[in-house]
């Protein structure tokens, strides 16, 4: 990606160059040129000056001697009173030609209306709108003779407004040099107005050489500290500043930008320019040199504004950003933020669910429930044995008194055995094959767990790669937007394009803020099926398809689908291996067989009996009158046959019941036959469209990134307009967006089309799977498996 800022420099830079090698193929007089380098005060870390020297000695050519003088008299010592008299100094100095200005007080100085420059000055300061008050005008030059500066587009303001939306504070603490505090009234009054403007408290905190010292001022209602700059302060003691103010759970946001993120506040938005400030200051010295004016050098230097947040400090705060942070951020150090987010593969989802979904325990129970079912059913065919006691009281009359009490209290066990009953036995029969068909429903309800379990999988990881391609896709706004801003300022735009990418921003937040929901709302969704806590984060393994090798059972069978006959004939083995597997047709077949049991047991009832017989043993506890010679306790057996001679027509009609019944399941099942055979055949043809699409697909979306870059160059250069970028721009999202959904639609219909085969190749061995490629293969040479299959089925039966 290429941005016009980045073309100007390196057409300058190229100048630079062309003039160097003219210059050394003409050579002319040596010219010295002495510039006086003009310092607030001793820096902690080293002077900019070093480094714009080495810039210019980049861009000079042999016949300019080169002279940088920091002389006592130009290094005001952070005292007041010697900030003018420094710069004038430099002024007065006959040896010197181009006076540099490194610090930020001197800058006020030589921006002043009652300070005359009599030589160019060039200050490598650099000085944000609105906070300093440097005069310039709209066409990106300085208003005052003989003063160039730098300017950066990077408002104050910004800075507290994303410090803000991060953390709502009521009042701000910004730290500063106390040099700055002590002699930049400016600074304070144009913040005090800031802050004003904000609504919010902003307060000073004073920062010294004393690392101790400075320390101590920071006080207990401080809630939020901006980080400004300290220039006596070394990087060592900012680093412990920063990490102090962390321990204390304040948290930071650094003006200086990037380099203070590194060293452990939370978060800054500018980057590290050093490097281009010496460059643009190096540049501009060596233009004066080449006899232009200050009045026709540039003073924006232009920067790629990026939120950088340091995860370390974050997870310290317990700060976790939004999604809408996320969206406009990079981190350093982001795996401090992942939240035990474990690493999950579809082959683990499935078998997670098939372990711990909640359905399947319900299932597991409906399983033991009907074996128990079928224990009751079974025990009516065991000896029963009875316990019982009883009061009794009689008045027999006559000869009857002599062996019968009038009163009696007996007790006795009775043994039952049932030698026949075709109810009974029919009942048995029947509930194995209703506790083996449940048993095949309970396989039906693990494999569409095993098929939800890796369709919530896929459409998450989805969910996740859409999320990154739209967050890709709005910071691409977001350098579209600083783009069109340069554009702007080169005059080769108007606001109106700056406008329209703000609106743009804001209609991809807003979508990335309805993706997010989605993946999250998915992961629950996810977690549900698995059994999981449903506020488990997960960090799923995406799965990469090669879109020329259709890959099934760890073999390639991409020739099936090149030749149509030997397609066709894979689509019938297919289908005859769903018919063979379906959990559902099983299912059926068992309750048929159920019913079919009790239908011929009620057609049996109008002529078979039912014979028990019965073996008791009674005791008379208590008698009275007392009988003499009569025994208290005696065994009875008896043989009995029963038969129901009338039921008021109800044999009948249970029977006429049973067979419409009957009847209905045998529909049921050309219905799910119908079904399997339906599902099996779609998914196929999913499949058989969805695999070639990945192809085409990925490189749609690589010639549309291609044609994005042409177009974005050729927009940073003036050529096209704002519609051509945003045209081709969402043509390369869109793409994006088609290449990652053809991965995982193929992905979703083959794991469809292994749920019509009742067949998942991650849920079964490596020998189960070889087993069904010999099928195949023994398929494609004519072999019938449907009838393999169900031979083996009767045989087993």
């Amino acid at each position: 990606m290429y941005q016009s800022k980045r073309i100007v420099t390196l057409f300058l830079t190229c100048l630079s160059i062309f003039l160097f090698q003219a210059s050394s193929l003409f050579p002319s007089q040596v010219k010295q040129v002495t510039i006086a380098v003009v310092k607030d005060g001793p820096r902690a870390e080293s002077d900019i000056a070093k480094r714009v020297e080495a810039e210019l000695q980049k861009f000079i050519t042999p016949d300019i001697e080169l002279k940088l003088k920091a002389a006592p008299e130009f290094d005001a010592q952070w005292k007041p009173e010697r900030m003018r008299e420094v710069l004038q100094n430099a002024m007065d100095d006959p040896e010197v030609d181009i006076v540099l200005v490194t610090g930020a007080l001197v800058t006020q100085q030589a921006v002043k209306e009652d300070f005359a420059l009599t030589k160019p000055v060039v200050s490598s300061y650099v000085q944000t709108p609105g906070l300093f008050k440097a005069p310039f005008s709209e066409e990106d030059r300085s208003l005052k003779e003989n003063l160039s500066f730098i300017l950066v587009p990077h408002m104050i303001d910004r800075d507290i407004h994303t410090f803000r939306e991060m953390f709502s504070v009521s009042s701000l603490h910004i730290t500063l040099g106390e040099e700055y505090l002590e002699q930049g009234e400016f600074v304070r009054a144009e913040i005090e107005k800031m802050a004003t403007k904000l609504g919010i408290d902003i307060n000073f905190i004073s920062i010294s050489d004393n690392i101790s010292e400075s320390l101590s001022r920071i006080g207990e209602d401080v809630e939020a500290v901006v980080l400004s700059e300290a220039p006596r302060l070394s990087a060592a003691d900012r680093r412990i500043l920063i990490r102090d103010l962390t321990a204390r759970k304040i948290p930071t946001f650094s003006f200086q930008g990037h380099p203070d993120v590194e060293l452990g506040a939370l978060a800054a938005l500018a980057p590290d320019i050093i490097v281009l400030v010496a460059r643009r200051a190096a540049l501009n010295i060596n233009q004066l040199i080449r006899g232009e004016s200050t009045s026709d050098l540039p003073i924006f230097l232009s920067m790629d504004l990026k939120l950088l947040i340091n995860g370390r400090t974050a997870a310290e705060l317990g700060y976790f950003p939004n999604y809408e942070v996320r969206a406009m951020a990079d981190f350093l150090y982001e795996d401090a933020l992942k939240r035990d987010a474990a690493t999950l593969t579809l082959e683990e989802a499935m078998k997670r669910a098939g372990e711990n979904n909640t359905s399947l325990s319900i299932s597991d129970s409906q399983v033991e429930t009907s074996r128990l079912t079928m224990q009751v059913a079974k025990s009516s065919l065991f000896p029963q044995i009875f316990a019982g006691a009883g009061f009794q009281y009689d008045d027999p009359w006559g000869r009857l008194k002599e062996i019968f009490p009038k009163n009696q209290t007996v007790a006795g066990l009775t043994l039952s055995q049932v030698l026949y009953d075709d109810e009974v036995i029919s009942d048995y029969r029947s509930s194995q094959r209703l506790f083996e068909g449940t048993q095949y429903e309970h396989e039906q309800k693990r494999l569409d767990v095993l098929s939800d379990a890796g369709e919530a999988f896929l459409r998450h990881v989805l969910s996740r790669l859409l999320y990154q391609i739209e967050l890709e896709n709005l910071k691409l706004t977001g350098e579209n937007r600083d783009l069109a801003d340069i554009r702007v300022r080169v005059g080769h735009a108007g606001r109106d394009e700056v406008f329209r990418w703000e609106a743009e921003l804001a209609r991809q937040r807003s979508t990335l803020l309805n993706v997010a929901a989605i993946t999250e709302s998915l992961r629950i969704s996810l977690n549900q099926v698995l059994g999981a806590p449903q506020d488990v984060q997960w960090d799923p393994e995406e799965i990469n398809v090669d879109p020329e090798v259709f890959t099934f059972l760890d073999s390639d069978l991409s020739q099936i689908f090149k030749n149509a006959q030997t397609y066709e004939k894979f689509r019938e083995f297919m289908v005859q291996l769903a018919f063979v597997n379906s959990p559902e047709l099983m299912y059926l077949d068992n309750a048929i067989e159920a019913l079919g049991i009790q239908f011929g047991q009620r057609k049996r009832k109008f002529y078979l009996p039912k014979v028990t017989a019965n073996l008791s043993y009674d005791y008379q506890i208590s008698r009275s009158p007392e009988l003499t010679d009569l025994s208290r306790s005696w065994f009875t057996f008896a043989l009995s046959a029963t038969y129901p001679l009338f039921s008021g027509g109800a044999k009948y009609h249970d029977m006429k019941r049973i067979s419409s019944q009957l009847e209905t399941l045998e529909r049921e099942t050309k219905l799910a036959q119908e079904l399997v055979e339906k599902r099996i055949r779609t998914a196929l043809q999913h499949v058989e469209n969805s695999f070639p699409s990945i192809q085409f697909s990925q490189v749609a979306a690589e010639n549309a990134l291609k044609n994005l870059d042409v177009v974005q160059e050729k927009y940073g250069m003036g050529i096209l307009n704002v519609t051509d970028l945003l045209e081709a721009q969402n043509a390369s999202f869109i793409a994006s967006q088609n290449a990652a959904i053809s991965v995982y639609s193929y992905l979703l219909d083959m794991l469809a089309l292994q749920r019509g085969m009742a067949w998942f190749e991650l849920d079964k061995t490596d020998e189960e799977r070889k087993e069904l490629l010999d099928n195949i293969y023994i398929f494609m040479n004519s072999q019938d498996i449907h009838t393999k299959k169900a031979n083996e089925k009767e045989m087993e039966k």
